[in-house]
């Protein structure tokens, strides 16, 4: 047997997300947890992504705004499109717009993930070749069966080793058969839902065998537990409604699968601009703590915008250049201390407006 554990998917899922803990953090938490997201960005998994948008009382808009932009692979996710439409508090179209706008790129994560389906691809053809060969070499049964035997046995996934399973079940050997049943979960790390389907193989295999032992006795208790098992999503599953359809228990129709249109997303234009909108600047949350939300609205404007931000006694803290658009923007309020600042609104060089925000820390 082999010592060495094999990393599931969900196990590098989790070892990529790092010290990540989006479930569990806290409103006060919120600038380190956007910061850790987008250090990890673009290669968030959709299921990290959709525990961002859910939590809703610790990441606003525009957080989630930055988190999904950053991660382009994810505006294409039905799953993450949903999660995101039933927020409490929406996403703004004008924020949607952005985060739309790149359903067509091809990020940096996607690119990985082709090249390893490719790979994984070439593996498997490979793989199934050798099978083939193998199983087909008539001339000598026995070498045959021990070179199937060797290939499974060094696969490094506990498919191969499920494999082995039932030709030890074909050859009626059952001390391999249930040893290596319960060698798998030892030998390999299974994820939550690896150790699911490994349940479903044990429950499948100890029906099969006790028809094998007494083909006779085919009692009801026997044909509920293949049916139960035959509702599983899973390869067990596939088997055991195999196995009933044989019998003659169940029939089995074909199903007709017509086209699912997974991609299809609302139109967010990027400079949406509702006719009521007729302020230029919002600040909010007020007061802040570590960090306040700047919206602005500067889709018509041609001119180069910015904020200043001072304290009361007048000293300048901070020069921000924002781009001509409808959008919200975080500032981290980190070098500033408790009080009370005013942040006023440029259009080149003309004084807008001004807003007063309180830091309380």
């Amino acid at each position: 047997m082999s010592g060495d554990k094999q990393l599931t998917g969900t196990d590098r899922e989790i070892r990529a997300s790092g010290s990540i803990e989006v479930q569990t953090s806290f409103p006060d938490e919120a600038m380190e947890i956007r910061q850790q997201l987008l250090n990890e960005s673009p290669y968030l998994s959709d299921t990290i992504m959709k525990s961002a948008i859910n939590q809703e009382n610790v990441l606003p808009n525009a957080m989630i705004r930055d988190i999904l932009v950053a991660n382009p692979q994810s505006a294409k996710t039905p799953d993450v499109i949903q999660t995101l439409d039933n927020r409490f508090n929406p996403m703004p179209e004008y924020m949607m717009g952005e985060i739309m706008a790149g359903i067509n790129t091809i990020g940096a994560r996607e690119q990985i993930e082709q090249k390893l389906a490719i790979h994984k691809t070439k593996r498997m053809n490979s793989l199934s070749k050798l099978e083939r060969f193998y199983i087909s070499d008539t001339n000598d049964i026995s070498t045959s069966t021990d070179s199937l035997i060797a290939l499974w046995y060094r696969e490094p996934f506990p498919d191969g080793w499920y494999n082995l399973l039932f030709m030890y079940f074909e050859n009626s050997d059952s001390v391999n058969l249930f040893n290596i049943l319960n060698s798998i979960p030892l030998n390999f790390e299974l994820s939550i839902k690896e150790q699911a389907i490994h349940q479903h193989y044990e429950d499948l295999l100890e029906v099969l065998w006790a028809f094998r032992a007494d083909s006779t006795n085919s009692d009801s208790s026997m044909i509920q537990s293949l049916l139960s098992i035959s509702t599983l999503a899973s390869v067990p599953g596939k088997i055991a409604k195999n196995r009933l359809i044989n019998d003659n228990i169940i029939t089995y129709n074909e199903p007709v699968y017509l086209p699912v249109f997974l991609k299809i997303a609302p139109f967010y234009p990027a400079n949406s601009r509702s006719e009521d909108n007729e302020y230029l600047m919002k600040i909010f949350p007020n007061p802040a703590d570590d960090y306040f939300i700047l919206e602005y609205d500067l889709s018509e404007n041609i001119e180069t915008s910015y904020i200043l931000v001072f304290n009361i006694m007048g000293k300048k803290y901070d020069l921000i250049f924002l781009e001509n658009t409808h959008t919200q923007k975080i500032i981290s309020s980190s070098k500033y201390s408790s009080g009370m600042y005013l942040i006023q609104l440029y259009i080149g060089n003309a004084l807008i407006t001004t807003e007063k925000i309180v830091i309380s820390k």
